[in-house]
């Protein structure tokens, strides 16, 4: 009979996409898994990993974004013992689809567009050539911003709704 109690370790967060991100952990034991998560630290949704291994990953899938997450992982082992990991976060950041093609050309006639799912984010704000916008936006109106050519490659920084990006183009 199993009478240490496990240790959750080596706790990360990896294929972090628009909507979706993986956790991955290890424990001391084999254990089943619990995760909960959610926008808040009140947390509101959980994944279940069942059976009883020493390493686990969930992916998540249907997140919103962009947004700040916030997760706690719960392992049992075979004999009820358990162990809890907090604190755990991560940011899933806006959907961006550029408009620059594979040899880094800027097309013009395509925008680059950024896409949120996230209800509390109803403006973003972004910085292009030294010039500072604020449009309203929401998961039904995406933003489109055009980029000539005149303006060449370079970077775009957003802030919507407290939440912080930027990128490269």
């Amino acid at each position: 009979m199993d009478i240490s109690t496990p240790i959750i370790s080596n706790v990360r967060v990896t294929e972090i996409n628009y909507d979706t991100a993986r956790i991955s952990w290890e424990t001391s034991d084999e254990t089943s898994g619990l995760v909960e998560y959610g926008l808040s630290g009140a947390l509101g949704s959980s994944v279940s990993a069942p059976g009883y291994f020493a390493s686990r990953s969930v992916l998540f899938s249907g997140l919103v974004y962009p947004a700040n997450y916030y997760f706690k992982i719960s392992a049992l082992n075979k004999t009820g013992l358990g162990a809890v990991y907090t604190g755990g976060n991560f940011y899933v950041p806006p959907k961006i689809t550029t408009n620059i093609d594979p040899w880094g050309v800027i097309n013009t006639n395509q925008p680059v567009v950024i896409e949120v799912t996230n209800p509390v984010v109803s403006s973003i704000t972004y910085t292009l050539n030294n010039q500072t916008v604020t449009q309203p936006v929401s998961p039904d109106m995406p933003l489109e911003i055009y980029v000539s050519s005149c303006q060449g490659q370079g970077s775009l920084s957003l802030n919507m709704g407290g939440f912080a990006y930027a990128a490269d183009f």
